[in-house]
């Protein structure tokens, strides 16, 4: 590694020791003028006296739920609960009856008896009845941290003996195909997955980084967090609401800033093109973009290709495109790919990938053929397996097969589950001593680089052919424009004597109930014509009811638990199937 850090408290140290006076982080309120920002001494001295408090208090090894909205605050109080032994529970702060409902189950299946969080959110009415509902439980004590601040820095705290092996925090997991799971992460884990970051995307002290990702999800907490503080170069956060309300105020930092490392998910991008128009920002200036990651959720090569070709005009290069794949049992990133080449592409013959066989194939109209985009080859020190998801046989190159992951950005497990850990955690070959992680994702390897081509639970399978939900509904979300794009949801219904291939899909509001039938008849057509799949039914509900997980991963297995149990939010009451 750059410089031997033995966990993240020496981390920490470090910097504010040898950058003290130069600012860590800056944060940018919704409606404000100027951004926040902290030096590097002053997080630590913030971060130790959380840390102070949990030594008086004994609280070392309890675990304490992050409740923050993004922000520094949200920083100190996460370096806080690692400076103190404290394992950090990052979560969402909640905003509905839902979101109560899964950050009460967290609560329990962590046995946390912190809450951290601020005064603003103490004061918050729409945190007050989740917050009311937790201290009934006496053994969880709620502390706003920022009532723990006072300008003595110097305060006595003990500089804890920490292995690298030991817990830093709880990720968990986004929940896309089961309930969500605490993943152990640990110091040496966070160390070891931010050196392959660094050399992934060549960081250095000179580099600066602009992030709206949440920084209770892995890519915003390793990517944009972490590596910051890794390398010793300062990070810029606004808040995701602040990037959905005002896209453009995302490219204007990287511009005003000079911003070389920013990303996010392939719906950010998509949504810049649709949201931005170059003419009206004409003074931004986007050629210090020299990483642009692209990551979380299934790639489109479309989406890049457009939002290079329509900021080309403000510096913006398709070289800079970074596509990369991660999960949080592996802390974060798996693979990814150079700064400097355009994203790798390939066209497959869609019948043989229908049977999980990688067959090039010349994109010309008298065929149907995939287009697919390489995630990049596997980070440093980690090793990528392609198996056979039934046989655990090793798959030949350009056959689609179950991703498996080695090395020491593997986490330690899930927190209280030993089952799903050994089932998730395992061996591949007996005489092979080495642990991986069967990360339940399909790809294949092609010329060293990886290809994820979607989800193991989700894959759907009729008369023996996969098929990928994302594929049949990024095909459907083309056949008119009040389809909203990454807002659908594809599986098969097994309850009839036949499977019936059922979607599940958003529209506009305002969209005339009267067409929908021609549309539902659109839909099938172009699905049936670019598959050769009969879609049984078409189901439109209203914008906003798809079930995602707090990444925005659409949660397929969720949508279709709603509509067998007639729980979907139908648009308008229509009619409920769109025959």
């Amino acid at each position: 590694m750059s410089i031997a850090f033995k966990n993240i408290v020496d981390l920490v140290l470090h910097r504010a020791s040898t950058q003290a006076a130069a600012k860590a982080f800056y944060f940018l309120e919704n409606k404000a003028v100027e951004a926040q920002h902290i030096s590097n001494a002053d997080l630590l001295g913030k971060a130790s006296q959380i840390a102070r408090y949990f030594q008086e208090h004994h609280l070392a090894g309890e675990r304490a739920l992050l409740l923050y909205p993004q922000g520094l605050e949200y920083i100190c109080g996460f370096l806080g609960c690692l400076l103190g032994e404290v394992i950090a529970v990052p979560v969402s702060s909640p905003l509905t009856l839902r979101a109560h409902n899964k950050l009460y189950d967290i609560l329990r299946n962590c046995q946390a008896k912190l809450i951290l969080t601020s005064s603003n959110v103490l004061n918050d009415k729409r945190s007050k009845t989740f917050l009311q509902r937790v201290q009934s439980n006496r053994q969880v004590k709620v502390i706003a941290t920022d009532t723990l601040f006072n300008f003595d820095y110097h305060t006595a705290w003990d500089i804890p003996a920490l292995s690298g092996d030991a817990i830093a925090f709880l990720q968990f997991t986004s929940g896309s195909t089961s309930f969500p799971k605490g993943v152990m992460v640990s110091h040496d884990n966070i160390l070891h997955n931010s050196e392959c970051i660094h050399r992934q995307f060549s960081t250095s002290p000179d580099s600066f980084c602009v992030s709206w990702l949440p920084l209770y999800h892995d890519m915003g907490l390793i990517g944009t967090m972490f590596q910051p503080l890794y390398k010793g170069f300062p990070g810029f956060f606004m808040s995701p609401l602040h990037f959905l309300h005002k896209p453009w105020k995302w490219l204007q930092i990287i511009s005003d800033y000079e911003a070389d490392l920013s990303g996010g998910p392939n719906f950010a991008y998509d949504y810049c093109v649709q949201k931005i128009n170059p003419e009206v920002h004409p003074d931004l200036d986007l050629s210090s973009w020299r990483v642009s990651f692209n990551g979380g959720e299934p790639l489109q090569a479309k989406t890049m290709k457009r939002f290079a070709a329509k900021f080309s005009g403000l510096g913006f290069k398709l070289t800079s495109f970074a596509p990369c794949y991660g999960m949080a049992e592996n802390t974060l990133i798996i693979s990814g790919c150079s700064d400097s080449e355009e994203p790798t592409t390939i066209s497959v013959d869609i019948n043989a990938y229908k049977n999980g066989d990688i067959v090039l194939s010349p994109v010309d109209e008298s065929s149907f053929v995939q287009e697919l985009c390489s995630s990049g080859r596997p980070a440093w020190g980690q090793e990528v397996l392609i198996l056979d998801p039934e046989t655990k046989a090793l798959c030949l190159e350009q056959r689609i097969g179950e991703i498996w992951v080695s090395g020491e950005s593997c986490t330690k497990g899930y927190w209280n589950d030993q089952v799903s850990t050994e089932k998730v955690y395992t061996k591949w070959n007996p005489s092979v001593p080495k642990t991986y992680l069967r990360t339940q994702d399909l790809g294949f390897l092609y010329k060293g680089e990886l290809f994820v081509t979607g989800r193991l639970k989700e894959l759907i399978i009729i008369r023996g052919q996969n098929y990928y939900p994302h594929d049949i509904e990024r095909i459907a979300q083309q056949a008119h424009p009040v389809l909203r794009s990454n807002a659908g949801a594809a599986f098969v219904r097994e309850e009839t004597p036949f499977p019936e291939l059922i979607l599940v899909q958003e529209v506009n509001r305002n969209t005339p109930v009267n067409e929908l039938g021609t549309i539902s008849q659109k839909i099938k057509f172009l699905v049936f014509e670019y598959f050769g799949l009969r879609l049984n039914q078409v189901v439109f509900v209203n914008p906003f009811s798809i079930p995602k997980t707090s990444s925005g991963k659409i949660q397929r297995l969720q949508c279709k638990k709603q509509f067998n149990l007639d729980q979907l939010n139908l648009y308008h009451l229509h009619e409920k199937y769109a025959r």
